[in-house]
């Protein structure tokens, strides 16, 4: 029988290219500021100032994720954003301070250069001065529970397709829409509001106008449950 030896150097070579294989650079979420690259978070993320997610970059949230936001602080996507937690696992945005007010923290806002496959499903969304805020974007927002909210969504200029979610206890309104806007709302629940779904300054047929699509929606306990 042949005897084969290995020596030690050869297994420290070894050893050191399977480490560099399997094993990337860590990088600790940006809790303030700009990301410098793409990101993923998960466990528990403390903002602690405004995070901006600058075009070409991604921030890619993990189901069961919490992420708790100081005062005034808020999330601002110029990028991609994926937020997909699951019935059981929801991913929750919320505040730092353990005694909120409505508003404490600004909220998750897409701006124009945003992408369109940019996505909140399955989470959790309280305590913003807007829950989501859409401007010349279109995100999907889906199976969402926002709550304690001053305005759970705005859109302006946007086409969000909204669908399953839970809008309740919004100071002012559960949905808000304006300029432009056609976005798909269907299939949600809104609860205890100042208004439920508010469309600003909308003409059928006039030039310029969004065709804003407002279907099987359960509107309840509202000041008064939809205005245009």
């Amino acid at each position: 029988m042949r005897k084969h030896s290995v020596s030690i150097g050869s297994m420290v070579v070894i050893l050191s290219l399977f480490c560099w294989c399997t094993v990337g650079p860590s990088h600790a979420a940006t809790t303030s500021g700009s990301l410098s690259q793409d990101e993923i978070w998960t466990g528990l993320i403390e903002i602690t100032g405004n995070v901006t997610v600058p075009s070409g970059y991604v921030l890619r949230v993990e189901p069961g994720t919490v992420v708790r936001f100081a005062s005034n602080a808020g999330l601002h996507i110029y990028g991609r954003f994926e937020a997909t937690g699951t019935a059981d696992s929801p991913i929750s945005f919320t505040s730092s301070p353990a005694s909120p007010n409505k508003g404490i923290w600004s909220g998750i806002y897409f701006y124009d250069s945003s992408l369109d496959m940019s996505v909140i499903d399955h989470a959790v969304i309280e305590y913003a001065s807007r829950g989501v805020w859409c401007g010349s974007a279109h995100p999907g927002i889906r199976n969402t529970l926002l709550s304690n909210n001053v305005i759970g969504i705005y859109l302006s200029a946007s086409s969000s397709a909204i669908t399953g979610c839970t809008i309740k206890d919004s100071r002012d309104h559960g949905i808000y829409v304006e300029g432009n806007s056609s976005p798909q709302i269907t299939n949600n629940d809104i609860v205890q509001s100042n208004h439920g779904i508010y469309v600003a300054g909308y003409w059928y047929g006039s030039p310029g106008q969004g065709t804003p699509v407002i279907r099987n929606n359960i509107i309840r306990g509202m000041s008064a449950a939809a205005s245009t």
